[in-house]
């Protein structure tokens, strides 16, 4: 099997425990220096954030390390949907403020984060992929879940993706190989397991095999030690839903139907108008190929999507419905995670990296465990 970790996901998680670890054992400010007007980190503060980033690493491996071919780490650059949605799309002009992720806010405290950050990319990964079966992609305008849905369509056994993205839920399948989603506890008791529709625990998901040692171990390992909860996805429900309700608290998109009110509220669509959207598409069109159509952008969907949505919302105008079916196609390029949904050039190029990667030589995790405690203090 091979590991996908949404790389950024992981350094936001470290590096806001290295930080906070900071805080509360010693000041802040004495983790870093300024020198000649640039910050920089102390020594001892770069060996607490490898030492803290390595062991975090290994606990991600550690599970499937008898059957772990490679391991990518996925990384963010600008991305390519701001300037698609400030190219193509004037949307809710009656809603103030909608940009994508535009609610996030980098304040001085951040500022800091991100010295951890070009520490990470800039002294640590290189000594990472040095070791057999570690590889990174960065593709300038694709975020780090666009290089994950591009590896997920080319990688052709079995995936385990590492991530705090709810979004990359949309992945989980079997098609022939399965692809599963791990991720921490955040405000859970467990860490995530997110296991494909048709997972019985009665079973442990038996049809797992790779080299006798594989996801069916695995899974089984994780659930029986109570170390993780599984959560059972249908990824073209969960996908439809998200598109429709939008995204507001992580990526700042709104659902496809919103309504100001008098006094200046925002309303969108509820939990209990999604169901009866999701409902009345469902009689119409087989939910195993929503996703399928969303890439198509069949029309006869749009239409139905706008149609159902207008209805259980109550409006009727041209105006309107032309409005719900554009957010609709918006909210499908923003939120679905597809090849057909991201631009050919990046995707070209994410390609052309994945290929020129050396993967003849499988992930060593022993090289790994004497790499990751040298040095130690």
């Amino acid at each position: 099997m091979d590991l996908l970790i949404d790389g950024n996901a992981l350094l936001n998680v470290i590096t806001n425990v290295v930080v906070y670890s900071i805080r509360n054992n010693n000041n802040f400010d004495m983790s870093f220096i300024v020198v000649d007007g640039k910050t920089i980190l102390k020594d001892s503060s770069k060996q607490f954030f490898r030492n803290f980033t390595l062991k975090y690493i290994t606990s991600i491996i550690s599970p499937m390390r008898h059957a772990l071919n490679n391991v990518y780490i996925a990384l963010d650059a600008t991305s390519w949907r701001k300037y698609y949605i400030e190219k193509y799309f004037q949307r809710h002009t009656e809603v103030p403020g909608f940009t994508y992720k535009g609610h996030r806010k980098v304040d001085d405290a951040k500022k800091e984060l991100f010295m951890f950050f070009d520490y990470f990319k800039d002294e640590i990964l290189p000594e990472l992929l040095a070791l057999d079966g570690m590889h990174t992609i960065r593709v300038k305008g694709a975020e780090g879940d666009d290089i994950l849905a591009v590896l997920d369509d080319m990688i052709t056994i079995d995936k385990v993706i590492w991530t705090v993205d709810s979004d990359i839920n949309q992945f989980v399948k079997y098609d022939g190989t399965y692809t599963i989603v791990m991720g921490p506890k955040s405000k859970n008791k467990l860490r995530r397991l997110i296991l494909p529709k048709g997972y019985d625990k009665s079973t442990s998901m038996l049809d797992f095999s790779v080299d006798n040692y594989g996801l069916s171990q695995f899974v089984t390992y994780l659930v029986s030690e109570k170390e993780y909860e599984a959560i059972v996805i249908e990824p073209n429900e969960f996908t439809m839903r998200k598109i429709i309700m939008g995204d507001l608290k992580s990526d700042n998109i709104p659902g496809i139907y919103v309504k100001i009110s008098k006094t200046g509220k925002r309303m969108g669509i509820t939990d209990a108008k999604a169901d009866k959207i999701l409902e009345e598409l469902a009689a119409k069109f087989e939910k195993n190929r929503w996703l399928e159509l969303i890439d198509s952008k069949d029309q006869d969907m749009i239409s139905a999507v706008t149609e159902i949505t207008a209805a259980v919302v109550g409006v009727s105008s041209k105006e309107e419905k032309q409005e719900i079916s554009d957010c609709f196609e918006l909210n499908s390029r923003l939120i679905r995670l597809s090849m057909p949904m991201i631009p050919g050039e990046l995707v070209d190029m994410i390609k052309y990296k994945f290929n020129e990667l050396d993967r003849s030589k499988k992930f060593n995790y022993h090289a790994y465990l004497d790499y990751a405690y040298i040095n130690e203090p």
